[in-house]
């Protein structure tokens, strides 16, 4: 539990976001709420650097296969 508002929270975090364009091998994907119980997204995060990449505004696989797609330098196991 944070004692920072949402927007606080994303003003923080975006600017954090590593480059999409970075070589990345393993991620970590998550989902969030923009807004507990109204607004959900997906984090997708590169655990070997421990950074944000890329905050995504749905929760849909289609979403985040698009994502993905754009680094075929990450292992899947």
């Amino acid at each position: 539990m944070l004692l920072v508002s949402n927007d606080t929270l994303l003003r923080v975090v975006r600017p954090r976001a590593r480059s999409l364009d970075d070589p990345m091998t393993v991620v970590g994907v998550d989902d969030w709420a923009f807004r507990r119980n109204h607004r959900y997204g997906t984090i997708v995060c590169d655990l070997e650097w421990r950074r944000i990449v890329t905050l995504l505004p749905d929760r849909e696989i289609g979403t985040v296969a698009a994502c993905l797609a754009h680094h075929p330098t990450i292992r899947v196991s």
